[in-house]
């Protein structure tokens, strides 16, 4: 082949040819000269590429208090007779000087990540393939208290504005079963803006979204979990009954969805399997269900999509009775589900044989679906972006 074939090829059909690469093979590429490398760096590419791009699983590992971040690629295609719960590395960080932070949300490539000691200055945005983040500075009204805090992350479906979500609570119990919630605080961060801003029309004093405080182990699986433009947590009416609470990052509007759950949704889980919003429901004794939203005309129904029996096996990897959160993360070919249990597991349900299998990671860890992409968070105006 002539060694002026790749340069004489139409820019949009290189572009076409580099955006079926994986993120790995791109970084590789960027290297071969200084056309591919400003390619790369283009929106054009940015976009096709991200199109392209095959989900993969990220960690947050903290042995030893090392809070090491590690991407990693599934191995969903090979027809295995069972999952040995292996993934090929394609990428580990972490965050320069003291910087670290639970994992509350990924949005094409992008990171949310909060620091564990919930220091309201204690929020950052990061690329781990481009290498860049920005820390973003808390909101001006935070002050650290027992306040509940819930955040989210995401993308509007049109303008294409990435936002970060803040909603807080102060609340009580007032006689049996029922809470005494204050009216929410809201702040909404844009990327680009360098600042905070509040909308008091957003605030819908009757419900309680459950968040975090400064002493709850509970940490991020009540982060919103972003789908299609919008944000949805678990939230309580004021008779505690168990609600969706959804947030539409463009309007900028809220509604509500029923719950399929007829209890209080403790050991409930919101995830996004597929391109669907579920509910994982690990409470029952009998089994884990896991429901799906469906559209019925112009309804949205809860429909159950997978019960998983706990077996002897459910019990048998831990001394403890099973009661975790248990987190659905993958959905499989073969009809297999990946779980995070309680942050130090992770359990994959064979479907085909009925049986349970888990890996242990050391101490703490999280689990996301992560989907990698060359967007760089200096495209955003305003923000201070360092690399790492």
């Amino acid at each position: 082949m002539n060694q002026n074939f790749f340069k004489c090829l139409p820019s949009e059909i290189t572009v076409d040819i580099l955006s079926r690469l994986p993120a790995r093979t791109v970084a590789c590429c960027k290297c071969v000269c200084k056309p591919w490398f400003d390619l790369v760096r283009t929106s054009e590419f940015v976009k096709y590429h991200l199109s392209k791009s095959v989900p993969t699983l990220l960690v947050f590992e903290n042995p030893n208090q090392s809070k090491l971040y590690r991407v990693l690629e599934f191995e969903d295609d090979l027809n295995l007779e069972r999952h040995e719960l292996h993934f090929n590395p394609i990428t580990e960080f972490r965050l320069p000087e003291t910087y670290h932070g639970d994992i509350y949300g990924s949005v094409n490539g992008l990171l949310f990540l909060r620091d564990e000691n919930l220091k309201p200055e204690g929020l950052f945005i990061c690329n781990p393939i481009t290498r860049d983040y920005i820390k973003l500075e808390g909101p001006p009204e935070f002050v650290c208290s027992d306040k509940h805090v819930a955040y989210g992350f995401g993308v509007s479906k049109i303008s294409g504005e990435y936002k970060v979500v803040r909603i807080s609570h102060e609340c009580h119990l007032e006689g049996v079963g029922r809470l005494n919630v204050s009216i929410p605080e809201w702040q909404i961060y844009t990327l680009g803006t360098g600042s905070w801003r509040t909308n008091i029309a957003l605030v819908p004093d009757h419900l309680f979204v459950y968040g975090v405080t400064r002493h709850s182990f509970l940490s991020t699986r009540n982060s919103g979990v972003f789908l299609n433009g919008i944000l949805h947590w678990l939230a309580y009416d004021i008779n505690g009954h168990l609600q969706i609470f959804c947030f539409d990052l463009e309007t900028e509007a809220y509604f509500g969805l029923s719950s399929p759950l007829s209890h209080t949704g403790c050991f409930a889980a919101l995830c996004v399997l597929g391109d669907s919003l579920c509910l994982c429901d690990s409470v029952p004794d009998t089994e884990v269900a896991i429901w799906s939203v469906k559209e019925r005309g112009d309804k949205k129904v809860w429909v159950k999509v997978l019960g998983i029996r706990k077996t002897s096996e459910f019990y048998d990897f831990n001394y403890m009775r099973f009661t975790g959160l248990l987190f659905p993360i993958k959905i499989y070919k073969d009809g297999g589900v990946l779980f995070e249990w309680d942050g130090h597991y992770l359990v994959f349900y064979d479907e085909k044989n009925r049986r349970i299998e888990y890996d242990e990671f050391n101490n703490w860890h999280q689990a996301v679906i992560h989907t990698p992409s060359f967007l760089s968070l200096k495209r955003f105006d305003m923000e201070n972006v360092s690399t790492f």
